[in-house]
């Protein structure tokens, strides 16, 4: 059995605020995770450290709001613990 949690969020922030608070290390240590490494490339490393268990995941999409064309960024990454 695979577990799998989707999310999708309408934040009231500015699609650059937004995309810090989702990608800056610094930040997502303030919200996600105790420790976040998180290498915002498609196939870039993400590593989380919760309650002293870590999780290690992928990057499978990072367009920023610069990048996106339409102003909205998009953020896709899996994580999952050791088992």
């Amino acid at each position: 059995m695979t577990d799998l949690v989707q999310r999708e969020l309408e934040l009231e922030s500015t699609p650059e605020a937004a995309w810090t608070a989702l990608t800056d290390p610094t930040w997502l240590s303030a919200w996600l995770a105790d420790e976040v490494e998180l290498d915002c490339v498609p196939g870039g490393e993400a590593r989380f450290t919760l309650d002293g268990e870590e999780r290690a995941g992928w990057v499978e999409e990072a367009i920023s709001p610069r990048e996106s064309g339409d102003g909205h960024g998009r953020l896709t990454f899996w994580w999952a613990r050791d088992d």
